[in-house]
């Protein structure tokens, strides 16, 4: 009771300790509640004594007195602790633990944004948080602050969201902004996009044998697949970059974000390029039931076939868009490009899946031009077998497959 008078936060605080209560409890121990004021500034000297004990020995009562403080003295009790987790041994304790979910980047009501730098570092060390989650935090941020209207918004979210199932598979990640957003986030969690007709931001991923670059809005938004090497590297993780750029590389996958896209990155994402959801994950953040159900052997479930039709149809204006904007870029100016070719080959085998003859067509014409044998081949074949076709088309299979010494059959 003197001390409580007189105080003395110091002896008080100890006697708290002594007696393994918080403030809070111990106050009401003795009686005491009426002490609000004292009891209050009590809570806030808490921190300062936390900083003169034994922090690992003395865990349990400093979890003890967490729960029991405002936001900002939260913030200076993580600030105090974190120096002293790596000294934690045994299993994860109960202060451990509040640290982790409160702190996490993960956590959109979290405090991590709040956290300075140094600490978020020790955070994310003890607790493996990947800078991923700190992005995801930044973007979460941005749409709360930054007034976008709900197309963009959603857009954002869907696409964090979706990656987050992918979370422990991320070995590194990076923010580009535009130059309009660049103050909505911290300069050192994002990169400046250096291209004025830029109009949305990039979050570029780094996978072990891949790196992905998804544009998280704007005109035609996509997500681009690409080898890892040092040359993709160089460009994506390590120097200044655009839009126009990483469009310009040539990728080896590119996946839309239209009707359904999920379900179909999910599936190219685990069959072409072994990139898997985080372990246990049972269902998609980011995805409505029943089409969020995951597992691990098939993945989530397939469309229907009513739903198929409805995203085909979709996708063929998207498609030519892509293509389009990257031609008139200068991706596909020379008409002897391999890659050129290659990319002509894989959109007529997609066109030919969705059921689309005259777009096949299209692509396959637009290679043999190029001087694709394949092409030829491909086309021939398909003529020459095509149920619905004329005598015209017949001949005109023929004509290709004689070309390349592959007629008759």
């Amino acid at each position: 009771m003197l001390a409580a008078k007189e105080s003395d936060y110091t002896d008080l605080l100890t006697l708290c300790l002594k007696a393994n209560q918080s403030p809070t409890k111990y106050f009401a121990s003795l009686g005491l509640d009426a002490l609000v004021n004292t009891l209050s500034e009590l809570k806030t000297a808490l921190v300062g004594y936390i900083n003169e004990i034994d922090i690992p020995l003395n865990e349990g009562w400093i979890y003890e007195c967490a729960s029991q403080l405002t936001e900002k003295d939260r913030l200076l009790l993580i600030k105090t602790v974190a120096p002293s987790l790596k000294k934690l041994d045994g299993p994860r304790s109960q202060l451990e633990d509040w640290i982790k979910n409160i702190s996490s980047p993960e956590n959109e009501t979290g405090l991590w944004a709040l956290l300075d730098y140094e600490t978020q570092a020790l955070l994310a060390a003890h607790f493996q948080f990947s800078n991923f989650l700190s992005i995801v935090a930044a973007l979460i941020r941005f749409i709360e602050t930054s007034k976008l209207d709900d197309m963009n918004s959603n857009r954002i979210r869907s696409r964090y969201q979706f990656w987050r199932n992918y979370s422990e598979s991320i070995l590194d990640a990076r923010l580009l902004t535009t130059k309009g957003t660049a103050p909505f986030f911290d300069s050192k969690k994002a990169d400046i996009l250096q291209n004025e007709n830029d109009d949305g931001e990039v979050l570029v991923l780094t996978f072990k044998n891949h790196l992905v670059a998804t544009f998280m809005r704007g005109a035609g938004p996509e997500t681009r697949i690409y080898s890892r090497t040092k040359q993709t590297e160089n460009l994506l993780v390590a120097s200044k970059c655009s839009g126009t750029k990483i469009r310009l590389l040539y990728q080896d996958q590119s996946l839309d974000h239209r009707l359904y896209w999920q379900q179909y990155a999910e599936r190219k994402l685990r069959v072409d390029f072994n990139i898997r959801p985080n372990k246990g994950v049972k269902s998609f953040k980011g995805i409505g039931a029943p089409h969020n159900v995951y597992f691990a052997e098939t993945g989530l479930p397939l469309l229907e076939k009513k739903q198929q039709q409805e995203r085909d149809r979709d996708l063929e204006e998207f498609r030519e868009f892509l293509y389009q904007r990257e031609k008139k870029l200068g991706k596909y100016n020379s008409d002897a490009d391999p890659r050129t070719i290659a990319y002509l080959l894989g959109r007529a085998r997609e066109a030919k899946r969705l059921g689309n003859s005259g777009e096949m067509r299209k692509a396959l014409n637009e290679a043999i031009k190029m001087g694709s044998e394949q092409a030829k081949r491909d086309l021939g074949r398909w003529l020459v077998s095509y149920t619905r076709g004329t005598e015209t088309d017949r001949r005109s299979g023929e004509k290709l497959l004689r070309e390349i010494n592959e007629w008759p059959l």
